[in-house]
């Protein structure tokens, strides 16, 4: 047993030895005072009651160590989850469209994160679906195509252009145009979609081949072709060329403007594109040769919008492989709309967590308080039991001197009992520090002090001579 703890079992050992040794002397100085006697020996098992309990309370399974463990349990579990989310390093997968693969692979390389591997996927849709799968835990998406509402958005990755190349003009609402593009439901198939409803047009008859067309051995441009809808970035080479094939075979490019729809798709930009801007080849903003222009008109800027291709992550994914992803491919501040990152999310969960361990910590120290009320009411119940019992006895004009020696018996024992139970809430006290705080054994202890000042009054009135009153004369009888 620790010192502290002996100690403290023998002050309780001798306030009981205490208690009922004034018991056994009260029983044999004033063997007829029954309340006094039943007072003792209620304060004799009330210290039994208080050495028993205080042992409970020092018990690993009592309310205050529930208390300490589930405080314990909190501060390891936000200090755990400090780590995993801000210092714990793991590695991310990325899954990134094919088309954008070379480039993001030269901006991780370049950088200093070596926990960053790309995952090759045919699009944008194709890398949710590996973000679902979990077989990569986080994807780059390119505006347009939906985000599930269980992935954040971390920031953007890169911006591409849209361009739409028009060979043979077909009206809205006539037949169903041709339009080239990428990959089926990936991004430039599906903004394409949004894009040609908002124009009014029926939905049109998809050719998948702009790959083809870009590939190293380009395949032919179908004859059948009205017009090219593509995201791309015309700065990569294997772009260049395909706009260029498709330039030289006719196309030419058309704003696709879609007014004011374009306010409410946040990631869409539009921009100006200044004469010769999407030229290709060598010298191609000198170029007067009238060769494959994709501004044709010398001297006016065309309309266009760039798109955003966002990084998506898992709301699995821990805040330091969000930021070891956003720093190896250079990605830029995330746009203003979007679902919130996950980092915040997750320490909004984590503060409902405190809360809640507060509320319940609080719940637990009130229900103690309610048991420790409990218990220091049944001391209360023992002083205003001995404040009746020394109430019975007075000195004040008494000189029999047995009479003032039971009375001095009398108060005495009430005067030591007062001081029993003061040391029972002194060992309230000190098994639990919370309860001076509240005031309760202060309480206790200043009403057994107040009873004691009265019994210590009466003690002095032994030594205070008092006269007899004087006769009073016979008075004459009433008329």
């Amino acid at each position: 047993m620790p010192v502290f703890a002996r100690a403290k079992a023998l002050v309780i050992d001798e306030v009981i030895a205490r208690a009922e040794a004034l018991e056994r002397a009260a029983n044999e100085t004033l063997p007829g005072a029954t309340r006094l006697l039943e007072t003792a020996a209620a304060l004799s098992q009330a210290a039994r009651k208080v050495a028993g309990r205080v042992r409970r309370m020092r018990s690993p399974w009592s309310i205050a160590w529930l208390r300490l463990y589930l405080l314990a349990a909190g501060l390891a579990a936000a200090a755990w989850w400090g780590y995993t989310e801000r210092f714990e390093k793991r590695p991310v997968r990325v899954a990134v469209p094919r088309s954008d693969h070379a480039l993001l692979a030269d901006r991780v390389a370049a950088s200093d994160v070596a926990r960053v591997s790309l995952v090759e996927c045919a699009g944008s849709a194709e890398g949710i679906d590996l973000l679902a799968d979990r077989r990569a835990e986080m994807c780059v998406v390119q505006g347009g195509v939906a985000i599930p509402p269980i992935y954040d958005v971390v920031g953007v990755v890169r911006r591409e252009h849209v361009l739409y190349l028009v060979r043979r003009p077909v009206p809205p609402g006539g037949r169903a145009p041709v339009v080239i593009t990428f990959s089926p439901n990936q991004g430039s198939h599906q903004l394409g979609k949004r894009f040609f409803r908002l124009w009014g047009h029926a939905e049109p008859r998809w050719l998948h081949v702009w790959s083809d067309l870009a590939g190293a051995a380009p395949a032919p441009i179908p004859e059948e072709a009205d017009a090219v809808f593509v995201v791309v970035d015309p700065a990569e080479p294997a772009m260049a060329r395909a706009l260029e094939r498709v330039a030289r075979a006719g196309f030419a490019f058309t704003e696709p403007d879609i007014g004011v729809h374009a306010e409410t798709l946040p990631y869409l930009h539009r921009v100006e594109a200044p004469p010769g801007y999407f030229f290709s080849g060598e010298g191609a903003r000198g170029r007067t040769d009238g060769g494959p222009l994709l501004v044709p008109e010398a001297g006016r800027g065309r309309m266009t919008y760039a798109v955003d291709n966002l990084l998506v992550a898992h709301r699995g994914v821990k805040a330091r492989q969000r930021e070891d992803a956003a720093r190896a491919m250079g990605v830029a501040d995330a746009p203003p709309e979007g679902p919130p990152p996950a980092f915040l999310a997750t320490a909004a969960d984590a503060l409902d967590v405190a809360i809640d361990l507060i509320v319940i910590l609080a719940a637990l120290f009130g229900v103690e308080m309610l048991l420790y009320r409990r218990y220091l009411h049944e001391l209360g119940n023992l002083i205003s039991a001995i404040t009746i019992v020394q109430s019975e006895k007075t000195l004040l004009g008494v000189r029999e001197s047995v009479q003032v020696r039971a009375a001095l018996a009398w108060l005495g024992y009430c005067s030591d009992m007062l001081n029993l139970i003061s040391a029972l809430a002194g060992i309230y006290a000190r098994a639990n520090a919370a309860l001076v705080f509240n005031g309760v054994t202060g309480a206790i202890q200043s009403r057994a002090t107040e009873i004691k000042l009265n019994i210590q009054l009466k003690v002095l009135q032994a030594i205070v001579p008092v006269p007899d009153p004087p006769e009073l004369p016979d008075l004459p009888p009433a008329a």
